[in-house]
């Protein structure tokens, strides 16, 4: 890692609001360019990373048809239009600096639409597409529903 991605040319952050700034001149421009991008698909997933409510904060919430908070053993299944007005509600949290929202801080504000287990797959099954998509068919399911009454 240190060939491709060179210590010497790392920014230094040392505040909260450094970060922050080194946030908004870097990588907003570069998330609302993919934003722009997720918009125009006919369909897009779009996974968060680090426990963060709306990783692309430019996405406009009319495309969010249905989110998925997943942790180990379930999915809780959101309808994207509700998910996005809680987001809007819903504090930042310090631990995560303060452009970013947690998770946990915005599904405080929701009932979930479905509750859905996820089996835990053996390995084998893990690199298996048919075998991830039977496992894991009602949270899929409950997703389309979701979605399907956003536009109802």
């Amino acid at each position: 890692m240190s060939e491709p991605l060179p210590l010497e040319d790392a920014i230094t952050v040392r505040t909260v609001e450094e970060l922050n700034e080194v946030a908004t001149r870097h990588h907003v421009p570069a998330f609302e360019e993919f934003a722009t991008e997720i918009e125009t698909a006919d369909l897009a997933v779009v996974e968060s990373y680090g426990d963060v409510a709306r990783p692309l904060e430019s996405l406009d919430p009319a495309t969010v048809a249905a989110v998925a908070a997943v942790e180990p053993g379930r999915a809780t299944i959101y309808r994207g239009d509700r998910y996005c007005r809680a987001c809007e509600i819903a504090s930042s949290s310090p631990r995560g600096g303060t452009l970013e929202k947690r998770v946990g801080d915005v599904v405080d504000y929701l009932d979930p639409y479905e509750r859905v287990p996820l089996p835990p797959l053996v390995d084998d099954d893990r690199t298996d597409p048919r075998s991830v998509a039977t496992a894991y068919e009602d949270a899929y399911d409950a997703m389309l529903a979701a979605a399907r009454d956003r536009e109802s």
